[in-house]
C-alpha cells in the first residue's frame, strides 16, 4: 500500500483534513444548539415582561374608566378568596344596565369577569387578560395600587403602578 500518490498527498493528510471539518461541523452545530437555547430563553423573559406591563395597563385603564364615586374598591373575591378589583358601571335612569366588572388573578392569569350586580358572579365566565405570575391590589388614601409578579432570568419581579381616583373614594380597603 502506498501512502503517497503522485502529486506527493497522503492518506494522512487527507484523514486530518476530514477530521478537522468534522470538529468544524459539530462545533458549528452546538454553536447553533445553544444560540437557540438562549435565544429561547431571552425571548422567554421579554414575553414574561410584556405580558406583565400589558395587564398592569390595562388594569389603570381600567380603573380610569370606571372613576366614579363609589364605582371602584378593591375586594376579596368568594371564587379563591384572593385580591381583586371591583368596579361597579351604575345608571341611575336606566338601573337594567347596571353591571360589575371583575379583575382577579387564577392560576397563573389575570382574569377579568362582567356580572350581574345583583346575582353572584359566574366565575367560570371569566376571560384571560395576561399570563402573569401574580397579582395583588390595595386601596388607600385615594390611591389604587396594582402589583404584578413576573419570572424574568430566573427571578421574581414585579411592576406596580398607583393611580389617584380623582373621584376620592372614601380610601379604605373594602372587605
Amino acid at each position: 500500500m502506498d501512502f503517497f500518490d503522485e502529486s506527493g498527498s497522503g492518506l494522512t493528510e487527507l484523514i486530518m483534513v476530514m477530521t478537522l471539518m468534522i470538529f468544524f461541523g459539530m462545533s458549528m452545530y452546538l454553536i447553533i444548539f445553544a444560540g437557540s437555547g438562549v435565544t429561547k430563553k431571552v425571548n422567554a423573559d421579554k414575553d414574561a415582561q410584556i405580558e406583565a406591563r400589558t395587564a398592569l395597563s390595562y388594569v389603570n385603564v381600567r380603573i380610569r374608566q370606571f372613576d366614579m364615586a363609589d364605582s371602584v374598591s378593591v375586594t376579596r373575591n368568594d371564587y379563591n378568596g384572593g385580591d381583586s378589583l371591583l368596579l361597579k358601571n351604575r345608571d341611575p335612569l336606566d338601573p337594567d344596565l347596571d353591571y360589575d366588572t371583575w379583575i382577579f388573578w387564577d392560576n397563573g392569569v389575570l382574569m377579568e369577569l362582567l356580572s350581574d350586580p345583583y346575582l353572584s358572579p359566574q366565575w367560570g365566565a371569566a376571560v384571560s387578560i395576561a399570563r402573569v405570575d401574580g397579582f395583588r391590589i390595595e386601596q388607600n388614601y385615594g390611591f389604587v395600587t396594582s402589583y404584578i409578579t413576573y419570572a424574568y432570568d430566573g427571578e421574581e419581579k414585579t411592576v406596580s403602578s398607583s393611580a389617584l381616583l380623582r373621584s376620592r373614594n372614601t380610601g379604605g380597603r373594602a372587605a
